[in-house]
């Protein structure tokens, strides 16, 4: 989320976000709420997005994109593509959110499997680490 992409940073986590709370992650809906305000989002576009009263967002159509792969993947077809494309959206700007929404469906399901709980103590102190040095630290 904090490499190159034809995405912003702020969009790539809103997205995370978006889907850590359509799959009902506590955790990821809360911690990655805390990156994107770290990044300068107001809390109330992100609370917007997330409680589903993103008409007129900006992202609108990738969200809406991002909702129906999240909760119908099955039912996805050009039409919902073309719809993101009728937005101004690019076609690699819709895989780089078709791959954060992945990963985060993915990763919620991890994170629920564990039981990993909230543990908003952290969630500063790890954003401010990922804004410095990302979320791999292994560069």
């Amino acid at each position: 989320l904090r490499e190159d992409s034809f995405l912003s940073k702020q969009d790539r986590e809103l997205i995370a976000t978006f889907t850590s709370n359509l799959n009902g992650c506590k955790f990821c809906t809360g911690s990655h709420k805390v990156f994107i305000k770290s990044l300068g989002v107001p809390e109330e576009e992100i609370d917007l997005v997330i409680s589903n009263n993103y008409s007129g967002h900006r992202l609108e159509s990738i969200l809406n994109y991002v909702k129906r792969l999240t909760i119908s993947p099955s039912l996805i077809t050009k039409k919902d593509a073309q719809s993101v494309f009728d937005a101004g959206f690019s076609e690699e700007e819709l895989k780089d959110a078709i791959a954060v929404c992945a990963a985060f469906n993915l990763f919620n399901r991890i994170v629920e499997g564990h039981g990993i709980q909230e543990n908003s103590e952290t969630w500063d102190i790890s954003a401010e680490q990922i804004n410095k040095n990302g979320y791999d630290r292994r560069y």
